[in-house]
């Protein structure tokens, strides 16, 4: 009779199984370790708020400089309310607020548009065209420094028209403010064709460029240092076009040049631009109607007609006071 006998393992076997099971915890603790590596420490380092916002943000840097998010914290709240202000015309408060904003080389074009624009609406033709040139001189593929002096030379002839029932110190503070290089100027039809240039050196530069980029910083999210604040979103460049209302600024420049060349009886250039601007949207059914009736005297009739046929096909609805 054969009796099993009972095995046991060997110690060699023993100690090997467990050295592979300590080997196999090592590896997933390492593993665990390098994920939880990706995640930001327990507090952070002195002086430095968590980054939160986009993944772009979160892989380039891990924490912000607390004093650089106040400032930029309190910008962006400053700039919202810019923009609120621009959007309801009140430019000379939004003005007033500029003054706290200090933007970044890149943009800093954009604030002296901005005071320009302000400026033109206040009818404050010096310190319009000194920001307005600055701004040319800050950026100089701009198009909207150009656009926008064209505009200032525009409201300056219209006030220089009725010069003689106006005259006294505002005509002479106007020729004391004139933001051309070639000297002083009273003469309107000089103005109106400084404007034209103006504006065609403006559509030369068409369109805004850079109309996503942030007005502030590169980033899209500035991240909430505490639990009480929201991440706030930078407002851009083109947000402040829109502010300003200069979305259609292009459509405008056109229709501005149609009336100006009409007004020198450019007939043809005039309905070019014209042409642009009914393609960018506009209502024009009285331009081209006028423009009919100026054919028609000058002895060009199929012009006229096909003038006419215009003021028809492109009297769709107007985009609005530009």
């Amino acid at each position: 009779m054969f009796v099993r006998e009972k095995t046991l393992p060997r110690t060699s076997d023993w100690l090997l199984n467990l050295l592979l099971a300590l080997l196999a915890i090592a590896i997933t603790c390492v593993f665990v370790t390098s994920a939880a590596g990706q995640e930001l420490p327990a507090s952070p380092p002195a002086g430095r708020i968590p980054a939160v916002g986009s993944p772009e943000q979160l892989s380039s840097m891990a924490w912000v400089d607390e004093t650089a998010w106040n400032e930029d914290y309190e910008t962006t709240l400053t700039l919202m309310r810019i923009m609120d202000l621009h959007q309801a015309n009140r430019h000379e408060e939004a003005a007033a607020l500029w003054t706290r904003v200090n933007l970044p080389h890149a943009t800093m074009a954009w604030k002296e548009v901005a005071l320009g624009v302000a400026a033109l609406h206040g009818s404050h033709w010096q310190n319009a065209a000194a920001h307005l040139n600055e701004a040319a001189r800050l950026d100089t593929q701009n198009p909207l420094p150009h656009y926008y002096m064209a505009r200032l030379r525009l409201r300056w002839a219209a006030s220089l028209d009725d010069r003689f029932d106006n005259a006294g110190p505002q005509v002479d503070n106007m020729v004391a403010a004139h933001p051309g290089n070639e000297g002083p100027s009273v003469d309107p039809v000089e103005l109106r064709d400084e404007a034209i240039r103006d504006m065609l050196q403006a559509l030369d530069l068409a369109p805004v460029r850079g109309g996503e980029e942030s007005l502030l910083t590169a980033r899209w999210v500035l991240p909430a240092a505490h639990s009480l604040e929201m991440p706030l979103t930078v407002p851009t460049v083109g947000e402040l076009v829109a502010a300003l209302g200069a979305e259609h600024w292009q459509a405008d420049a056109h229709w501005r040049l149609g009336n100006l060349l009409l007004a020198k009886n450019s007939l043809a250039e005039a309905e070019h631009h014209w042409d642009e601007a009914a393609d960018l949207g506009l209502s024009l059914r009285l331009e081209y109607r006028e423009l009919a009736r100026r054919y028609r005297a000058a002895g060009q009739g199929l012009d006229a007609v096909r003038a006419k046929l215009k003021s028809v096909r492109f009297g769709g609805p107007y985009l609005g006071d530009l």
